[in-house]
């Protein structure tokens, strides 16, 4: 979790460690203790502080990303459920960098584990297509990458997502011609430095 902290030395200093004590053995570590890891990780995506809910994100990501994807997913498939579970309340959340990171860490899953995700996937879809309007700038643009990662690696969702890409772009895009040209959100802030 440290490897996600906010601090840059408590970052590089954590990584440094992992690697100093396993070397490169780090992934058959984690898949070895499969049942700690995905236990304490969903977890922490509970805790009250948003920092730690985002690199609970990040952790369950790297699971699908770095150790699944590479060197085994059995150890991890009895908590698929309570991951997902997990990130879609992340995904959820009322902190945008949390919503943000649980949008990517949502794909990475879907794209491990696509078959486990069959009955998640039309929530998750909605999810990744309202987030296409956030409004903040990197959970829009995290979302749109998150649906292309499905896309190009989950071919079951494929069709589906596709369709429903266009019929999204169909009613919303030409809504751009009716927002204003600037935004008077903050005009009554005032810019003194």
């Amino acid at each position: 979790m440290n490897r996600y902290y906010v601090a840059e030395g408590v970052k590089l200093y954590s990584i440094d460690t992992w690697k100093q004590v396993h070397g490169e053995n780090g992934k058959n570590i984690v898949a070895k203790y499969a049942s700690e890891v995905c236990k304490f990780y969903i977890l922490q995506s509970q805790a009250d502080n948003h920092a730690v809910r985002e690199a609970a994100c990040h952790c369950i990501s790297e699971l699908c990303t770095k150790v699944a994807q590479e060197i085994e997913k059995g150890p991890f498939k009895p908590f698929i459920p309570e991951m997902l579970s997990a990130l879609l309340d992340c995904f959820k959340d009322e902190s945008w960098p949390v919503r943000d990171c649980a949008c990517i860490a949502c794909s990475h899953f879907v794209a491990t584990f696509p078959d486990e995700c069959k009955e998640t996937y039309p929530e998750l879809k909605d999810l990744w297509l309202s987030h296409l309007s956030d409004n903040i700038q990197s959970v829009r643009e995290h979302s749109s990458q998150s649906i292309l990662q499905v896309l190009k690696s989950a071919s079951i969702y494929h069709d589906d997502l596709k369709l429903s890409i266009e019929k999204h772009v169909e009613e919303n895009l030409m809504q751009a011609k009716s927002q204003n040209s600037d935004s008077s959100k903050f005009s009554g802030l005032e810019n003194e430095t």
